[in-house]
């Protein structure tokens, strides 16, 4: 799946890092959404500049207007003579009794003679279109730089321009006797480095979890490292024979001091 517009918004401030591995590697490798994420960073950009802003295009409110639909365009079209940021106005509401004077025309809309104010009528809502998508980057944008902070374009830059990441495999982690946990194990290549990747729900035992990589006559093992929560990312050892060692392997171990596999795993995968 693509990001959302909130971890689009997120990739604009110094909250980076915080995206779950997983998105940001999407975010590198998907051309749609790299897309969106330089849209989101011209956006915080402008936010950074706001003189920017000042100078919008002359058809900027015939867009605008629509947008909002055709019914409103000749009331919120300004005369371009009097400026590109010119608002268009209203006018106090009247009590007056209706007549039957010959209506006029403002804009799409008709209205009686006595007035020469477009009428107030509802707006519909609002369309996809490109000016949409902006404004909601705008709006998402603006709200996570007040929220974290605002992000330095260089290192936001810096991010999407590193080397890219690609998934080496995945493997399904099934448990073992006594056990029922389920787990997925993935291997990603990120600027030449081979990480493990481990998401298995965390559960209440009695110790804690530990990351293996065992030989493929289960004789010969090397520990990643112990996992907390949900999910663990753990670098793999320069050098290790992946062709060797290819079962993935989650451990309980007690608090006791030893190093060694208790011998009591959770669950287990083999790499292909």
């Amino acid at each position: 799946m693509h990001l959302t517009d909130e971890q689009f918004a997120l990739l604009t401030t110094d909250q980076v890092d915080s995206l779950p591995a997983e998105l940001a590697l999407h975010a590198e490798s998907c051309p749609e959404c790299r897309v969106e994420v330089e849209a989101y960073l011209a956006v915080a950009d402008a936010l950074r500049n706001p003189e920017q802003l000042q100078q919008p295009p002359q058809d900027v409110w015939a867009r605008i207007a629509a947008e909002l639909g055709d019914e409103i365009q000749g009331a919120v079209s300004p005369d371009v003579e009097s400026g590109p940021t010119a608002a268009p106005t209203t006018a106090a509401p009247t009590t007056a009794a209706p007549t039957t004077a010959a209506p006029t025309t403002v804009g799409d809309e008709q209205t009686g003679a006595e007035s020469d104010v477009a009428p107030v009528v509802p707006l519909r809502p609002r369309g996809g279109g490109s000016d949409g998508r902006w404004v909601r980057r705008l709006t998402m944008a603006a709200a996570a730089s007040f929220a974290l902070g605002v992000a330095a374009t260089a290192g936001i830059s810096e991010w999407l321009n590193r080397p890219q990441s690609e998934m080496v495999q995945a493997v399904g982690l099934e448990p073992l006797p006594g056990w029922t946990e389920e787990g997925t194990a993935t291997i990603y290549r990120i600027d030449g480095e081979l990480r493990l990747v481990v998401d298995m729900p965390e559960t209440e035992i009695d110790g804690f979890r530990e990351v293996w990589l065992i030989d493929r006559n289960v004789e010969r093992l090397v520990s990643l490292g112990a996992m907390t929560g949900d999910r663990g990312e753990f670098t793999i050892p320069d050098g290790l024979d992946l062709n060797e060692y290819v079962i993935v392997d989650v451990s309980r171990e007690h608090f006791d001091g030893d190093p060694t596999h208790s011998g009591d795993s959770i669950v287990r995968g083999q790499l292909s």
